[in-house]
């Protein structure tokens, strides 16, 4: 049994070590950042190997599975896939300060695409949802590093899940450490973690400060979310920008010099609040985004959710959005929601079984806010299930 088990351990790992070598062919930028990249996101794993007392045991692995069918139909595209998915989370404890998280998904995609970009941040192929090092230095202050998922900013109009090569700062304030300071530097890549250069650029860089207050819910007052977040964006390559403009950016171009109409750098707002109505939870919330480089009409967005316990097992929530075209950039924001130049409603019904089975309905219709000879209305239908995470 425990040779069983260290082989697993030592399979997994050179197994990722040999992805993220072979990861390298993706970076078209200089040797240094290459190796600056590579070795960030590697050092979880050499470290992890290093320490062989943290042997990874089998029910230390969470597994999760999604399978479900998609469909989006719009002005340049038309898609009906079968998607499935299969992800593993791994996390541990190195020392008592030092610990490592590592979460990775392998996709599988049948059916038919007609489609520029794809459905969505995945396409078939293995990625790395996230793989970071955190080093607790005090009971309030950690520090983050490694490929880190960039959905804690909450706001998909701002950017998605996908996980950055990044450094980040976390400090916790307040008798019950409901105040939450981050300060984050980043690499700007795809989910395949490739800075998306075609030729040698100077690196981008994403930088970002966020305050975050949370205040649990009691007898007299419901749970409130409030955040602000300061981000800017810097370098971003020519071929983000080629790719971007067909997501609703301002961009002119080919791919091999491609720029960006604006600059970003701006704010992100958000807040949300849970409370009870007729003994059923209710949420509402809201997300606001405002690029300070670009001009009016094509510097803000917004959206507004609203969701309700139908059931104690099932939800319904509805969205209203309206993104213009150069809030933030295209490539990295909700692929949900169609990036920008967008406007439109989201409705998502969420069923779970007695087994702990999600069953996802999602329905998303929207249209262009200006004329595009890229872009129009489009439809997206999808129906899903999805296991909780469990052990082996």
């Amino acid at each position: 049994s425990g040779k069983r088990i260290s082989f697993i351990h030592d399979s997994v790992v050179c197994l990722l070590l040999l992805l993220f070598e072979l990861s390298n062919y993706c970076f078209l930028a200089s040797t240094v950042e290459k190796k600056v990249i590579k070795y960030l996101l590697v050092l979880p794993f050499v470290l992890f190997q290093i320490h062989g007392y943290a042997k990874v045991k089998l029910d230390e692995v969470d597994w999760k599975f999604r399978t479900g069918f998609y469909s989006e139909s719009t002005k340049t595209d038309n898609s009906n896939l079968i998607r499935s998915m299969f992800s593993l989370k791994i996390g541990k404890d190195i020392t008592e300060e030092l610990e490592y998280t590592l979460e990775g998904t392998l996709a599988i995609i049948n059916g038919h695409s007609k489609s520029r970009f794809g459905m969505d941040d995945y396409s078939q192929g293995f990625y790395i949802d996230e793989g970071y090092l955190k080093y607790q230095i005090t009971g309030f202050w950690d520090l983050r590093l490694g490929a880190i998922s960039q959905e804690f900013h909450q706001n998909e109009l701002l950017l998605s899940d996908t996980p950055f090569p990044a450094i980040v700062s976390e400090v916790l304030l307040g008798p019950e450490k409901q105040l939450k300071l981050i300060l984050e530097q980043a690499i700007p890549t795809s989910r395949s973690l490739s800075s998306s250069s075609t030729v040698k650029e100077k690196t981008p860089s994403f930088t970002s400060a966020s305050v975050f207050y949370e205040m649990l819910p009691s007898e007299e007052l419901p749970a409130l979310n409030l955040f602000v977040t300061y981000f800017k964006f810097q370098n971003i390559p020519s071929t983000v920008s080629f790719e971007s403009g067909f997501l609703g950016n301002s961009a002119s171009g080919l791919e091999a010099n491609s720029e960006f109409k604006f600059d970003f750098s701006g704010v992100s707002l958000g807040s949300s609040t849970e409370f009870k109505l007729l003994s059923r939870k209710v949420e509402l919330g809201a997300r606001y985004i405002r690029n300070n480089e670009a001009s009016s009409s094509y510097d803000e967005g917004h959206l507004i959710f609203s969701g309700i316990e139908l059931t104690p097992k099932s939800k319904l929530k509805f969205t209203s959005f309206y993104n213009e075209s150069d809030s933030s950039v295209s490539l990295y924001n909700s692929t949900e929601l169609g990036h920008h130049n967008v406007k439109g409603l989201a409705g998502k019904y969420t069923y779970k079984s007695n087994s702990g089975i999600n069953f996802i309905f999602n329905l998303v219709s929207s249209d262009v806010i200006s004329d595009s000879v890229l872009k129009g209305k489009s439809n997206k239908f999808s129906i899903s299930m999805e296991t909780p995470y469990a052990s082996f």
